[in-house]
């Protein structure tokens, strides 16, 4: 039975993969340049404000000194973490050490020394839409709302990668 916590990761989920569609597009070389890699902070930050400040409400605000434990970026991550598991991004890590981040207007250094950033795969330049079909099964679709591909996500998500 999926919790209010799942069904939340699972919307946000979906949203995740619309602002990584728009601000993640490939740079001005077209085909040719890679997918823009964002952070879970900067993800956090470009979703709808509604959105955004819900989920920093609901989990706290992110960055170090915040006092959380499990703050509104490590929810994206998951949700980033969930987009991976479908083969449609991927991540690499960076130091934070010096770097900073603008979420919600507000300056957050990162709590940790390193940090994830995610970049959307060739599979899912071809992908204009998620659905979720039940707790297990993503469904994935063009522009013109043809099926591409449905996949079964088995087991827990997993929980490796910090914001």
């Amino acid at each position: 039975m999926a919790t209010n916590h799942d069904r939340v990761l699972v919307l946000l989920t979906i949203q995740v993969f619309q602002v990584l569609r728009k601000h993640g597009k490939r740079g001005k070389g077209g085909a040719n340049s890679p997918p823009r890699a964002m952070a879970a902070y900067q993800v956090l930050n470009k979703l709808p404000v509604e959105v955004r400040d819900e989920i920093i409400e609901t989990y706290g605000l992110p960055g170090k000194g915040s006092g959380s434990t499990f703050a509104a970026s490590q929810m994206v991550s998951r949700a980033l973490m969930r987009l991976g598991r479908l083969g449609l991004v991927k991540y690499h890590y960076v130091t934070t050490v010096g770097m900073y981040f603008v979420v919600a207007d507000r300056l957050i250094e990162p709590s940790y020394q390193v940090c994830a950033f995610y970049q959307l795969t060739d599979k899912s330049m071809k992908v204009h839409e998620l659905q979720i079909q039940d707790d297990q099964h993503w469904g994935l679709f063009d522009a013109a709302g043809k099926e591409i591909d449905i996949i079964v996500l088995n087991g827990p998500d997993r929980d490796e990668v910090e914001e």
